[in-house]
C-alpha cells in the first residue's frame, strides 16, 4: 500500500472529524498534506508532476471558489474542502485528485438528494424565488440545513484508490 494514500486517509479523517466538530477545516491540515506531498514525491516517488498539481490547484480554486462567488453563491463548497482537494493533488497527483473530486461530487449529490427529500417544498420555493428575483433571494443556509463535503472527499479518495488498485480488481478495468 502506498504511504501517500495512508497519509491522505489519516489527514482527511482528521479533517472530517474537525469539520464535524467545528464546521471548519483548520488550515494546518491541508498545509501538512501539501508539505508531505512535496517531500514524499520529491524523494521517494517520481510519478507525480508537482507543476501539474500546482496548475490543478489553481483550477480547483478558480472553478470551485471564485466563479461561484461571482454569481453570489457563497457556500457552493467551503474553502477548507477546496484546500483539501488541492492538497490531495500535491500528495497523490492531479489525476488521482480529479477522480477523487468526481467521485466525491457523485456520492455527495446522491446523499444530498436523499437527505433533502423531506425539504423538497422549501427547496423548490427557494429555487423559484432565487430565479424570479435574479439571484437576490436569500437562501437559508443555517448549519442544520447545510452539509459538510469533507466526508465525501474521504469516500471519493477511498473509491478512487480501490478502483485504481490492480490487486483489488485484477484485470477488471483493463479493456
Amino acid at each position: 500500500m502506498d504511504i501517500r494514500f495512508i497519509i491522505a486517509i489519516v489527514m482527511l479523517s482528521i479533517a472530517t472529524i474537525n469539520d464535524y466538530k467545528e464546521r471548519k477545516v483548520k488550515n494546518i491540515i491541508p498545509a501538512i498534506m501539501i508539505v508531505l506531498g512535496i517531500i514524499v514525491n520529491m524523494f521517494f516517488y517520481q510519478d507525480v508532476n508537482l507543476l501539474h498539481s500546482l496548475l490543478i490547484s489553481f483550477v480547483y480554486f478558480f472553478s470551485l471558489f471564485f466563479i461561484p462567488r461571482l454569481f453570489h453563491i457563497n457556500e457552493f463548497m467551503g474553502a477548507g474542502d477546496i484546500k483539501l482537494l488541492m492538497a490531495t493533488s500535491f500528495l497523490l497527483g492531479w489525476k488521482f485528485s480529479f477522480y477523487t473530486f468526481l467521485y466525491s461530487v457523485i456520492i455527495g449529490s446522491i446523499m444530498l438528494i436523499i437527505l433533502n427529500l423531506r425539504r423538497i417544498k422549501e427547496i423548490g420555493f427557494n429555487v423559484v424565488m432565487f430565479f424570479m428575483n435574479k439571484g437576490k433571494w436569500e437562501i437559508d443556509e443555517s448549519q442544520e440545513k447545510t452539509n459538510m463535503f469533507t466526508i465525501y472527499i474521504l469516500i471519493g479518495l477511498i473509491m478512487q484508490f480501490i478502483i485504481n488498485c490492480d490487486w483489488f480488481f485484477p484485470n477488471l478495468f483493463n479493456f
